[in-house]
């Protein structure tokens, strides 16, 4: 899947890198917590650190190690790729995310959010399971 978006890398933040803080993963709290910002625009796609996120997805820790559909999401740095609908939704979250009090959950984790302009050409994966409905009768 292609379009118009933005990339958002996640990365240490410079303090931690300086003190040598250990880098941890993200926590699945805050990754939840910054999806929720993003479901206030609806109609994007969404992929974190190669992994495609959708409404069916789960973020859960597995043994100390954050991981979006059972796959382990990398240590920072790593990117999450957002399509929009159109290069005017993806300037309207763009701006969002800058003045977002998010950058703050981030930061006292000893992340940052580094947020890229909007830009054509944008490419995701797809999604890789089969979507099955079950129908029981009784």
């Amino acid at each position: 899947m292609a379009g118009t978006g933005l990339v958002i890398e996640v990365r240490p933040s410079p303090e931690s890198i300086a003190y040598g803080t250990p880098i941890s993963g993200i926590s699945p709290n805050l990754l939840t917590r910054f999806i929720n910002e993003l479901n206030r625009y609806k109609g994007h796609s969404l992929e974190i650190d190669g992994k495609r996120y959708t409404k069916l997805s789960s973020i859960r820790d597995i043994n100390g190690i954050t991981a979006v559909n059972g796959l382990n999401v990398s240590n920072p740095p790593f990117e999450m790729k957002i399509i929009t609908q159109s290069f005017s939704d993806g300037e309207k979250l763009h701006n969002y995310l800058l003045a977002s009090s998010i950058h703050d959950d981030f930061y006292l984790d000893n992340l940052i959010l580094e947020i890229c302009k909007p830009k054509n050409g944008i490419k995701i994966r797809g999604w890789h399971e089969k979507f099955e409905n079950f129908f029981f009768l009784i």
